[in-house]
């Protein structure tokens, strides 16, 4: 057997052990003026592939998983709160993570009520759209010295892959800071932004495909609101510089800017207005923010809501690239879109009554204005969905249309339709919760490519039984799909079930967790018989909370 598989199993059996011996009543560890938290999480499986081992992404054999969770959580003051996370898996499946250890989250936070909040380790980090909003390993904090003033700082990484087990295979650091004023109890808020990061041109290798650049953005953005709420604007201004190779004297920075602007008017209770105005240009580089760079956009929209049983939404968008040269060289673009939810029997005193309608429909026209012209298309859809609950049934139908028209190259032109039908009930009986479900969907596609048309016929089936007395749940599904891709070695007919058995250890022992047993069979028939295979896998998970 595999060592590192021995010694997964080792520390999965040592973890266990040392968690049992300390676990009470299934509750929190608790020590005056704070609490430690405790989820672990274990599996073992076996995956058994038979007929063309290729096309499977199962690893076979034996595999082993853990995963642990520790929250703590201690009150310096009534007011002061230190607290502390860590997440980390252990595998020997190369699908759950591609190194044997990860330690995939962890942080130290500092808490201090409404003045001071400061993190150590993994963080979300988000300023504004064109500025920073991702996630960092580092140092974050988030200050307020007066009550009308926030400033925060950054001073961090990328998570490494080398290191961690999951992230990027370079590193680049990020720094960063914001300040933003609150005037006039939260009717007024203006904040500006800094944000840099460079790669570690030391942490570049081959395979990389990144080159040591740097990035910087400096934003200022307002949210200002009047008439309680009823008018909202809000606004950013940015300018970045782009170094796109720092160790080639010969490659200049580029400079560039982004605007963005949003109005919204709510005249009248039941109706919401939208404007919005968005212009980045072609050379403007966000530093892990959002961006679509070389576009101007405009987009009015509304939300309409005049009773209980009926509400509207819709918007129109108008977007164009290429802002900066040549209007004859730019693709442009319009797009309506209209969405109506209704009940249409709402006066009726039955189960009618609840039934609800919702009619979706859409259409984008694109073109560029060069001659010939290189993009000309246009691509509708329509879909309606119907949902009706009676008595203890849950019924929904649905009806999706889809029309993409090409008028530089008709062998592009394509048309989808998809109808899905499916029913749900839950209910009790002989002291136990049942629920069940049957969905069944049937789309097809059609194109003027060569292949010709594709369908795709899938029929679901679910059954779960939940014992309360004693904490067991039964669940079994049963899935198969049909799909003709016109391709006898893409052909194919996969049928799957799923058996599961899960007990809840409260009900039996001293512990809060679960224990599964779970099996799985696949069955992909292809119409070519050489590429048949079959998957299953036995699996035996226990996760347990102190």
């Amino acid at each position: 057997m595999n060592v590192k598989r021995i010694n997964i199993a080792l520390v999965t059996l040592l973890t266990l052990l040392i968690l049992l011996a300390n676990a009470e009543k299934g509750q929190a560890i608790d020590y005056g003026k704070g609490s430690i938290t405790i989820d672990y999480y274990t599996k073992i499986y076996t995956n058994r592939i038979t007929g063309d081992k290729e096309r499977s992404y199962l690893e076979s054999g034996f595999q082993g998983y853990n995963e642990l969770m520790i929250n703590l959580e201690h009150h310096l003051s009534d007011k002061s709160t230190i607290s502390g996370y860590l997440e980390g898996i252990q595998t020997s499946d190369k699908n759950e993570n591609d190194k044997e250890f990860a330690l995939r989250n962890f942080y130290v936070r500092l808490l201090k009520e409404g003045k001071v909040d400061l993190t150590l380790g993994d963080f979300a980090a988000s300023f504004t759209q064109y500025s920073l909003g991702t996630s960092l390993l580092g140092f974050k904090a988030k200050v307020s010295p007066v009550e009308h003033l926030k400033i925060w700082a950054i001073a961090a990484k990328n998570r490494e892959r080398t290191t961690y087990g999951v992230g990027d295979d370079y590193r680049r650091y990020t720094q960063g800071g914001r300040l933003e004023i609150d005037f006039f109890k939260g009717a007024c808020k203006v904040g500006a932004s800094f944000v840099n990061t460079e790669v570690d041109p030391s942490s570049l290798h081959t395979n990389t495909g990144v080159q040591p650049y740097s990035n910087q953005v400096a934003s200022i953005d307002a949210d200002l609101r009047f008439l309680s709420d009823a008018i909202q604007i809000q606004g950013e201004v940015a300018r970045s510089r782009y170094d796109s190779n720092r160790d080639n004297p010969i490659v200049e920075a580029e400079y560039d800017n982004a605007y963005r602007l949003k109005v919204e008017v709510i005249p009248w209770q039941p109706l919401s207005l939208y404007v919005s105005w968005e212009r980045v240009e072609p050379k403007f580089s966000t530093v892990l923010g959002s961006a679509y760079a070389d576009n101007d956009q405009t987009q009015v929209g509304f939300t309409l809501t005049p009773a209980e049983w009926l509400e509207i939404t819709g918007y129109y968008l108008r977007q164009y690239d290429n802002i900066d040269n040549n209007k004859d060289y730019r693709s442009l673009s319009w797009t309506e879109d209209l969405s109506v939810t209704l009940s249409p029997f709402f006066f009726l005193k039955n189960f009618l009554q609840q039934m609800s309608l919702t009619i979706h429909g859409s259409r984008q026209d694109s073109y560029s204005r060069d001659h010939p012209r290189s993009t000309d298309t246009r691509d509708k859809a329509i879909d309606i969905t119907l949902s009706q609950p009676i008595w203890k049934l849950n019924l929904s139908l649905s009806m999706e249309n889809r029309w993409f028209k090409d008028h530089t190259d008709s062998t592009q032109d394509s048309r989808t339709e998809a109808y899905t039908g499916s029913i749900s009930s839950n209910f009790d009986l002989l002291g136990v919760s049942w629920g069940l479900s049957l969905s069944e969907k049937y789309q097809v596609d059609e194109t003027n490519y060569e292949r010709g048309s594709a369908e795709d016929l899938s029929t679901s089936l679910a059954l779960s039984a939940f014992y309360q007395k004693t904490g067991t749940n039964l669940s079994l599904s049963w899935v198969q799909q049909d799909s003709d891709m016109g391709d006898p070695s893409a052909n194919t007919l996969t049928t799957s079930f799923t058996a599961s058995l899960r007990q809840e250890l409260q009900k039996l022992l001293k512990i809060q967790g679960e224990i599964e047993l779970k099996y799985i069979y696949v069955n992909h028939n292809v119409e070519e018989d050489t590429y048949d295979y079959k998957e299953q896998t036995l699996f035996l998970g226990l996760k347990v909370s102190f």
